[in-house]
């Protein structure tokens, strides 16, 4: 009982990553109408940024910290202008959306490979000291992954609720032609959603290759967590990705449990797939009557 309780607080910090990721991700793909795979590049490049500018340049953290923010809202903002854009103004298929997004994916991580190249690097080489509650152990960058994602969450999740431009976000991804019948400047509101869900994934980027370290291929596996934790949780709610990030994390800790780590991305495929058969609209949406 006590290895489950341990399992099971782990993958409440694994699922809050996801949950920011999935956050982030929805975001781009309700206001956008974008599956943005170059999302899990972004993830990459924040990683890696990070690392040069806290582990190579020796910068004290809250400004590696800042400068990664800065670069990543750069880059998103480039994508946007270079990339989807043009391809929505040339009215482009969803499909050839898809390609060209996973075509940037590709590309930048081999850029990431070329420079850096493949082997895991690590932030911080020294061993994290650790705490205990009624025998459960969590190192200090678990406490710190699990308040920062949920604050990270709560904030922008206040923002979209509270704030004219969060409603607005909120107008875009429930009707985007609508939106700009009524003079949303749809192409600026573009621009801020790609570069807030670009931070949140610069935020679990931070988080993760704090813990573990990176290399430049992380960024699927936590592309496709967060992708299933939007399905999951339901697309059309923004608390879907709460729910969906903390269910896969709780059910991948369960298959270490009873299986082995090895079985966690075969969990997190059979979860979408039981959900895409029985329940596609996620465990928050509601059915709609076509």
């Amino acid at each position: 009982m006590q290895l489950l309780l341990q399992l099971l607080v782990n993958g409440i910090i694994k699922g809050a990553i996801y949950a920011i990721v999935a956050f982030g991700l929805a975001i781009i793909y309700r206001g956008m109408r974008v599956f943005h795979i170059a999302h899990g590049a972004v993830y990459v490049i924040s990683c890696y940024l990070f690392y040069t500018f806290f582990h190579l340049l020796n910068l004290p953290l809250s400004l590696a910290v800042f400068f990664t923010f800065v670069v990543v809202a750069i880059i998103a903002v480039c994508i946007e202008l270079g990339v989807y854009k043009p391809l929505f103004k040339k009215e482009a298929s969803s499909e050839i959306i898809l390609i060209v997004s996973l075509a940037l994916y590709v590309l930048i991580v081999n850029i990431i490979a070329l420079f850096y190249g493949n082997e895991t690097k690590m932030i911080f080489s020294e061993i994290s000291s650790a705490i205990t509650f009624s025998g459960i152990v969590m190192t200090h960058i678990q406490l710190i992954q699990l308040i920062i994602s949920l604050l990270a969450f709560t904030g922008i999740y206040l923002m979209i609720k509270q704030t004219n431009i969060g409603r607005a976000i909120t107008a875009m991804a429930d009707n985007n032609f609508l939106a700009e019948v009524i003079g949303i400047d749809i192409w600026r509101l573009r621009m801020i959603m790609i570069t807030i869900g670009s931070l949140l994934a610069a935020i679990a980027g931070i988080l993760v290759s704090s813990d573990v370290g990176m290399d430049p291929w992380s960024g699927m596996s936590m592309l496709l967590a967060g992708a299933v934790a939007m399905i999951i949780g339901g697309v059309e709610k923004w608390e879907g990705a709460l729910v969906g990030g903390l269910l896969l994390g709780i059910l991948q800790a369960l298959a270490i449990w009873k299986l082995s780590a090895r079985w966690q991305d075969t969990v997190t495929f059979l979860v979408l797939f039981i959900f895409l058969l029985f329940k596609p609209e996620g465990i928050l949406s509601s059915k709609k009557r076509v």
